[in-house]
């Protein structure tokens, strides 16, 4: 594994879901009604890194001919990792609506799209 990609995806994945949860942290507020305290930033980072080491290594660790299979690949990483989260919790806590589950994992298959695919065409211009 490349230790740019790693770095270059830790970056872009804090960048881009914080400008999301920026825009969307009102909704999510109404949803989580009782559930949401503060918000802590260290474990925050660690989950960002952790999504960032699955795409640098499931994602990017390998050859990619076109930059839709990078793009598919990321989305299904996305959806898996933010499925598996929001299946859990709606699973167990009572007020976690399937309403919830479809959008954040949604947006879960998005941002490890968007990254992966930003991160093959900085490896295609030879950025690392």
């Amino acid at each position: 594994m490349n230790i740019k990609v790693l770095i270059y995806a830790i970056i872009l994945t804090i960048l881009i879901d914080s400008i999301y949860l920026h825009f969307s942290l009102p909704w999510y507020k109404v949803k989580f009604d009782g559930l949401m305290g503060n918000i802590k930033l260290i474990p925050g980072i660690i989950t960002w890194c952790l999504i960032a080491f699955s795409i640098a290594y499931f994602v990017l660790n390998k050859e990619y001919y076109a930059w839709t299979d990078v793009a598919v690949d990321g989305a299904l990483m996305g959806v898996t990792l933010y499925g598996l989260y929001n299946l859990t919790n709606f699973a167990t806590i009572d007020k976690w609506g399937i309403d919830l589950v479809f959008w954040d994992t949604l947006w879960g298959g998005i941002l490890v799209s968007i990254v992966s695919t930003i991160i093959y065409f900085m490896k295609q211009s030879s950025i690392f």
